[in-house]
């Protein structure tokens, strides 16, 4: 790649990258708290399977509506130097070329791939927060930075450990 495009060749894709990443995220957890609330209103008792649940239909809600966005990511970061000259004109040359569908490609898999991954991502966070708050007596609505970042550290390994066969999957199918 840096023979072919130079070193910020490196960085290709990442632009669309980072652009998804904050509605991704944002989506995910508005979503989580409102599943949450089918189960409980109070969301303090709730078992690990409705956490589960709760988190794999928040990731499913979130891949939904930031999808082609993960699409045009794939194609930018594996196109030559030069392909395209926006992320506008990945997506329009993407359209004319393969139709509105090729947003999708990869849709299944990457489904398959977030339901076992926000599922765990989610369930593993507020399983761990909820157990160091109770058996440190610290606040669970504000434990600290330290702790939210110990968590998260912690369930998103879990998340990417139980779902990166079906995220490997997805990403040659939107190469191709």
């Amino acid at each position: 790649m840096v023979e072919e495009g130079g070193y910020l060749s490196l960085w290709r894709g990442n632009g669309m990258n980072v652009t998804k990443i904050a509605p991704e995220t944002g989506i995910k957890f508005l979503a989580y708290d409102q599943y949450k609330k089918f189960f409980d209103d109070t969301h303090s008792k709730l078992d690990i399977h409705e956490r589960f649940i709760a988190g794999s239909l928040a990731g499913v809600t979130a891949q939904t509506i930031v999808y082609p966005m993960e699409v045009l990511k794939t194609r930018l970061a594996l196109g030559q130097t030069g392909q395209y000259k926006s992320i506008k004109d990945c997506a329009r040359i993407l359209i004319k070329n393969e139709g509105i569908s090729a947003l999708y490609v990869g849709y299944i898999p990457n489904l398959l791939g977030i339901i076992p991954y926000a599922g765990i991502e989610l369930t593993v966070y507020e399983s761990v927060k909820k157990t160091y708050c109770q058996s440190s007596g610290k606040n669970p609505s504000d434990p600290g930075i330290f702790v939210h970042l110990g968590c998260g550290t912690i369930s998103s390994t879990c998340g990417q450990l139980g779902s990166y066969p079906l995220a490997l999957v997805r990403t040659k199918m939107q190469a191709h």
